[in-house]
């Protein structure tokens, strides 16, 4: 038995046959219906009716993205720069990246 969010609230053994009870929290349904997917349900409108304000940002951060690599490639010639981590890090200490550029697997 599994409440409005999929939480399991009681399991029963697969043999016997058995019948579980619980009582239904309505105002938890109601709550889980409006609120549950909320995220979801936002993400989801805004991918299918972008306005033209935000297409028009999103091309031009895009953009930005796209000359940004070229700077880095000189001008697509070279691998983009790697991120690799080490693994010796202390778990206080954030990691860091580097950013030399990756070897080419011919030579």
């Amino acid at each position: 038995m599994v409440d409005p969010e999929g939480l399991v609230r009681a399991a029963a053994p697969s043999e016997p046959p058995t019948v579980l009870t619980d009582v239904l929290d309505l105002d938890h349904v109601t709550r889980a219906r409006e609120f549950g997917t909320a995220g979801l349900n936002v993400d989801l409108y805004l991918l299918t009716k972008p306005d033209s304000t935000a297409i028009e940002l999103g091309l031009g951060w895009l953009a930005v993205g796209l000359i940004y690599l070229a700077v880095l490639t000189e001008g697509f010639r070279k691998a983009p720069p790697e991120v690799q981590f080490s693994e010796d890090v202390n778990p206080g200490e954030p990691a860091r990246a580097d950013s030399t550029p990756r070897r080419s697997r011919s030579g």
